[in-house]
């Protein structure tokens, strides 16, 4: 030890005061005399770990004298021993580890029970070595008032698994640390993650591609967990915006994905020590983009389904995002129609059921969005719809026949039930009076799935007892069409 502005001589004593006063110390650390004979600099023996005034005295005089002068006082640490650090602190990311896991590169970390001074310093060697003499010692010399080490950015070696050393004297003399280990792994690349796998079978779809709004299970392949390796699947391709997802102690993750898209893997296990939380993100290329889909899974009519369409129709599912446009549609091969449909929820959309203008008969229901069919999860739903009639024009005939009729509506020339095999269509004509009851049939022609034709008939003299004009009558026209039996279902009616 030096002091500056001793005068040495042989009856220049130093001893040390964890008081401040120099009188009656008794204590063993701090009552030992140390004499100054030729130089300021003289071999002492520390006291006990604490902080001391420094007390001295000349020949001629007596008593000690506390020096006073700022900065003149002596601290003292207790030597390295094998437990001396008993944790690793990673304060800025609440990460607190007596076997701290991280990816090798610059990391920040405080060594708790390290001691502040300019000869303590740690090191890092394979664990399994207890000389630490050649290993690259790192200095802490900052830290607080206590003498506690702060923490300090130090560059881990490459992946694997080291032991600590450390000292506190600058003579050398190392401990390996009993009570904390490291391992490190390697730093994230664009082929970390060797696959991925979904192992949800409620979300997890034959493809390959993942539903919307379901909880999944999903691993990850390759990589190595620690307190900062995380994964992110996100829409942006650079991986620019990312909620990173941590994998501290295992591989698989359950996440919910939406909105529906196109998602991709991202990667880290490292962050920069100047922006603390600023992740070095890599997207992986060795693993394709995942598409994540809307399902839906039931088809609600709130009537009996027609070629008339007009049904309130609701449609859930999983999955469903207010941005998309999603529409119902109606498809027999590539005859199709189609109405928007309206979001409710992420699991319920709504629409009207739009009219079919082609034959009836079954057809399969689809959710589509934009021009993409949404994935059904029960398989196809085919929904069977029934000719109907809407209009007839005229609605007045001549009694002696010949009228040409015109009826409109959807279906024409498909089956009027889900069994027949037959269409075919005729017009019956009912009359009746006080006395008489008049039925006949006319043979209807479909012109097109919207418009059949037939000829009114002409009707007997009994009915309404004469032709004369001011003897009208009135007739109810009916829409048939034969089944599979030969027997005829109604279509529709009107008074003629």
């Amino acid at each position: 030890m030096t002091l500056m502005g001793l005068e040495p001589s042989a009856f220049a004593y130093v001893k040390f005061s964890s008081t401040g006063a120099c009188f009656n110390t008794s204590s063993s650390c701090s009552n030992s005399e140390f004499v100054f004979e030729t130089s300021e600099t003289a071999t002492v023996t520390a006291p006990c770990v604490g902080s001391y005034r420094v007390c001295h005295r000349q020949y001629g005089h007596d008593d000690f004298r506390t020096q006073t002068t700022p900065g003149v006082e002596l601290t003292t640490f207790a030597a390295a021993a094998n437990s001396s650090i008993y944790e690793l602190s990673m304060s800025d990311f609440s990460v607190d580890s007596t076997s701290l896991t991280i990816s090798a590169g610059p990391v920040r970390i405080k060594f708790m029970g390290a001691m502040h001074s300019i000869y303590s310093r740690v090191a890092f060697v394979a664990q399994g070595t207890t000389d630490c003499s050649a290993a690259t010692s790192i200095p802490l010399n900052s830290g607080d008032a206590s003498g506690q080490a702060d923490a300090v950015i130090v560059t881990l070696p490459a992946e694997g698994n080291y032991s600590v050393c450390y000292t506190s004297s600058n003579l050398g003399s190392w401990e390996v640390q009993e009570l904390v280990s490291v391992h490190v792994i390697p730093q994230a690349t664009q082929t970390s993650v060797m696959a991925i796998n979904c192992i949800s079978p409620a979300s997890c779809l034959n493809d390959g591609s993942i539903a919307a709004g379901v909880t999944a299970d999903i691993t990850f392949d390759g990589i190595e967990t620690s307190q900062f390796t995380s994964v992110a699947l996100t829409r942006s391709p650079d991986c620019s915006s990312v909620s990173p997802i941590p994998l501290l102690s295992g591989s698989t993750i359950s996440l919910s994905l939406s909105p529906p898209g196109t998602y991709y893997v991202c990667y880290t296990t490292t962050y920069d020590v100047i922006q603390l939380s600023s992740a070095t993100w890599l997207r992986q290329s060795s693993i394709p983009a995942i598409s994540v889909v809307a399902i839906w899974d039931q088809a609600s009519f709130s009537v009996t389904p027609t070629a008339g369409g007009g049904a309130t129709v609701t449609v859930t599912g999983s999955g469903f995002h207010s941005s998309r446009p999603y529409s119902c549609r109606l498809r027999r091969g590539s005859e199709t129609a189609i109405s928007a449909a309206t979001f409710i929820s992420s699991t319920q959309l709504a629409c009207v059921q739009p009219a079919w203008e082609y034959e009836a008969g079954f057809v399969d229901f689809e959710l589509v969005d934009g021009s993409t069919a949404v994935r059904e999860s029960t398989g196809t739903l085919s929904v069977f719809l029934a000719p109907t009639w809407t209009t007839l024009a005229p609605t007045d005939a001549d009694k002696t026949g010949g009228t040409q009729l015109t009826l409109h509506g959807f279906g024409f020339g498909g089956p009027v039930i889900e069994n027949a095999t037959n269409a075919t269509y005729v017009c019956f004509f009912s009359g009746n009076s006080s006395s008489s009851l008049q039925e006949i049939s006319t043979n209807a022609v479909v012109v097109s799935p919207k418009v059949i034709e037939c000829e009114a008939p002409a009707w007997s003299a009994e009915l309404w007892a004469s032709y004369s004009e001011d003897l009208d009558g009135q007739a109810t026209l009916s829409l048939l069409s034969s089944t599979s039996s030969s027997a005829f279902v109604e279509v529709g009616s009107v008074a003629l």
